[in-house]
């Protein structure tokens, strides 16, 4: 058993990392809702697949670069506030969905074209024949990151581990 004051210096210590620890939380929290393809609050709801079929390739990841969830971090931190997330617009309309509004340009359409005579799949004809300036597309709530029941029971058991550590 420790005396007092070796205590005291011990929780002011801990003090400043305790954003810190939170922040690492929410981090490995959001990390782990990628890996489980779903969302963790107080029960898990796993997210929306794709209307193609496109086989071992996990939602969100992308074909090759993994970029939206790498970026997944701490963005800011103080001494008593830590705010973690991602600075990826796109990660956040993929967070809360939504609608994108894309322009079609020559450049799409040629794009289209390409795509059609590389997969004879229609719907790259009818995107590369559409007659819209615009297209809407429809992105379904993936939620990876925010509140959650089961987040702060992470939280808590992070700052009971670093307390009894203190008492130690």
């Amino acid at each position: 058993m420790h005396d007092l004051q070796t205590i005291a210096k011990r929780l002011k210590a801990l003090k400043p990392r305790i954003p810190l620890i939170i922040g690492a939380e929410i981090v490995s929290f959001s990390l782990d809702n990628f890996d489980k393809q779903g969302f963790h609050d107080t029960i898990f709801k796993r997210w929306e697949g794709r209307r193609e079929n496109d086989p071992g390739r996990s939602l969100l990841i992308g074909r090759q670069s993994g970029r939206g969830r790498r970026s997944i971090r701490i963005l800011r931190r103080s001494a008593t506030r830590v705010e973690a997330g991602t600075d990826l617009e796109y990660m956040e309309l993929h967070n809360t969905g939504g609608q994108l509004k894309v322009p079609v340009t020559e450049k799409s359409r040629k794009f289209f074209w390409a795509m059609w005579y590389k997969t004879k799949d229609g719907k790259w004809r009818a995107l590369a024949l559409t007659r819209k300036k615009q297209l809407t597309i429809n992105i379904p709530m993936r939620r990876f990151i925010g509140e959650s029941a089961a987040l702060d029971k992470r939280i808590e058991k992070a700052i009971e581990n670093e307390l009894e550590r203190v008492h130690r």
